[in-house]
């Protein structure tokens, strides 16, 4: 609350109106991406509007949220190659094998 008593936007939840407006924002960005993907100009209005209507940390959720359905239509199609028991001990041998980096406070020289 302010001085004079009123709110800041951020200081209250959204009203239904405002939810919608967000949701309905969201879900217009949402579109263009999937058809014209991350970056084109022709979303960028949208992107700004949806960013505009919604609080930050919603926009931080819905992006977060947006990208792991895309994770997650990527495995549907594509499905995914399990890593295989020889893979996972070849890459364990890798690893042992290359010097791990000393932090040591002895090994540092002393000025």
């Amino acid at each position: 609350m302010t001085e004079k008593g009123e709110e800041k936007a951020g200081d209250r939840a959204p009203s239904k109106a405002e939810r919608q407006a967000c949701w309905d924002s969201r879900d217009a960005y949402w579109q263009c991406l999937d058809k014209y993907g991350d970056g084109d100009a022709r979303c960028e209005k949208m992107k700004f509007a949806y960013e505009q209507s919604c609080p930050a940390q919603w926009v931080k959720h819905f992006d977060r949220k947006y990208v792991f359905n895309q994770y997650k239509k990527k495995m549907e199609s594509e499905g995914f190659e399990p890593i295989t028991a020889s893979q996972t001990t070849r890459s364990q041998a890798a690893r042992s094998s290359s010097p791990a980096p000393s932090s040591s406070p002895s090994s540092k020289a002393v000025s």
